[in-house]
């Protein structure tokens, strides 16, 4: 708490205030707001003597300095009185922000780094909060779904972006977490606003309290990019191990290491007759015979081209 004329002249200021701001008792009377706060403040101390003159009444925030040049934001709420000869001063009641300042400012900074990494890495949040019946999509979610930013979906209608099979899957997964407990880690196809379908990766983690489940919340990444080559992968290596497994010739796949990935019935029929299970094994160790020599040639001629191997 403190008192100042309506110049600014400080006329006192209790012992926490002087604590703060780290002046002694005689060194108050020789102070002025206009001394107190940072040169390029000045201005808004002006504003606020004639705000104050005016209406007789104050309240906002006001960064002072201490003694020491730290800057600390205050929540002020000024009133005029008026004294024993009727001339009229300011009581000011004041709540020291700046730690909590500090910490929102903290927050905001963390909360925009998140923000950009959620959009470089196509990942956003969300929450079913069962208690209120209420879906919350962070800003990065609502860009994978293909919404406007002011989109606030409900949970049919959230469910209702996926295609009907991942529709069917989704709320399995969903029900099925809330009732074992545990969190789902799932792929599935997601319906764009503006029609276009993606694979998304969708995590939840179902939250309780006292036995009840309050909310499930988790993760919606775009994997639509991966998970397409993947399956373009997934599908050329199906033909060629369809192609290797039937072809009428001694065909077989090695791994680097000379272990087989795959083989035609033909090359078990002419070197491995008495062998059921192949896969996996290494070339080297099933036939032991083979010359060093030979075993060097096979590695450099893998190591100069994989494919002509």
């Amino acid at each position: 708490m403190s008192m100042h004329d309506m110049d600014g002249n400080i006329l006192a200021v209790n012992e926490k205030g002087r604590a703060v701001l780290k002046y002694e008792q005689q060194e108050v009377k020789s102070l002025n707001l206009k001394k107190l706060v940072p040169p390029h403040h000045v201005g808004l101390v002006e504003d606020y003597l004639k705000r104050i003159a005016l209406n007789k009444e104050d309240s906002a925030m006001m960064v002072l300095q201490t003694k020491d040049g730290e800057n600390i934001s205050w929540l002020y709420h000024n009133m005029v009185e008026l004294d024993e000869e009727g001339k009229p001063y300011v009581v000011s009641t004041a709540l020291n922000m700046t730690d909590r300042m500090r910490l929102e400012n903290d927050l905001l900074h963390t909360k925009q780094i998140l923000e950009q990494t959620n959009a470089v890495a196509q990942v956003g949040g969300w929450e079913v909060n069962l208690a209120e019946n209420k879906v919350y999509w962070s800003d990065s979610t609502k860009l994978i779904h293909g919404v406007d930013p002011n989109f606030t979906p409900d949970f049919e209608h959230a469910i209702g972006f996926y295609e009907p099979e991942s529709q069917i899957a989704l709320r399995h997964i969903f029900e099925e977490s809330i009732r074992s407990r545990k969190p789902y880690d799932t792929e599935l196809r997601l319906l764009k606003q503006n029609g276009e379908t993606i694979w998304v990766r969708v995590k939840g983690i179902p939250e309780f309290e006292n036995d009840v489940c309050k909310r499930v919340f988790g993760i919606i990444q775009d994997i639509d990019k991966s998970k397409s080559l993947y399956l373009e992968l997934e599908r050329k290596e199906s033909m060629l191990r369809a192609f290797v497994n039937y072809v009428p010739a001694s065909v077989a796949m090695f791994d680097r290491d000379f272990n087989y990935v795959s083989l035609s019935n033909q090359w078990i029929e002419d070197f491995h007759k008495d062998e059921s299970q192949l896969l996996n094994k290494n070339l080297f160790e099933l036939f032991p015979d083979i010359p060093y020599q030979r075993k060097k040639i096979y590695q450099d001629a893998l190591e100069e081209s994989p494919i002509r191997i």
